[in-house]
């Protein structure tokens, strides 16, 4: 597991970046955690929108 994968699991959710190179290789905790916390989420370095519902 990364670092980066690690972090997202304890990190503020605002400070979770989607498009992190080693998030996108196992984005799974993190799409859950976002899915739970923040359904609709603004990327803060990428200002993109992501929409975690299903």
């Amino acid at each position: 597991m990364s670092d980066e994968v690690a972090r997202v699991a304890t990190c503020p959710v605002h400070q979770i970046s989607p498009m992190h190179p080693d998030i996108l290789k196992s984005p799974w905790g993190m799409n859950r955690r976002l899915r739970d916390e923040a359904p609709v989420f603004q990327d803060s370095e990428f200002r993109h929108f992501f929409c975690f519902t299903l």
